[in-house]
């Protein structure tokens, strides 16, 4: 239901799904407390909306939930806060660092070869 432009209130999702989303459009009101009924839901995704009141305590045993965006009171745990952040590595240090350092060595080496003033100036400034 992601970028429909659906207004109003939000309608519930079937009782049988595990991922609701239903981001970029502009649903009002509260969230309902009847998402907490829906054992299978685990992702749920209300972000960029208009929703208003208290967050439910209920969907802090959800497995993802996304708000962002709304004007809602209160706040989910932390779990729901991390930002995606990739861990930088030896290997990629490695990946980066060997192309760059020989590419910095060819680029010294035709400048030292055709213009040897460039060289001193830049190192030297």
């Amino acid at each position: 239901m992601g970028f429909n432009h659906f207004e109003g209130e939000i309608p519930l999702p079937p009782l049988s799904i595990n991922t609701f989303y239903a981001r970029n459009n502009t649903f009002t009101g509260d969230i309902p407390l009847s998402f907490c009924n829906r054992t299978s839901l685990t992702v749920l995704d209300l972000s960029y909306n208009n929703f208003t009141g208290p967050i439910p305590q209920c969907l802090n045993d959800f497995m993802i939930v996304k708000l962002r965006k709304n004007n809602l009171e209160g706040s989910l745990p932390d779990r729901f806060n991390v930002v995606w952040t990739t861990t930088l590595n030896w290997r990629g240090v490695a990946i980066g660092f060997g192309p760059g350092v020989l590419l910095g060595l060819a680029i010294a080496q035709v400048i030292a070869s055709y213009k040897p003033e460039w060289l001193i100036k830049i190192m030297y400034q």
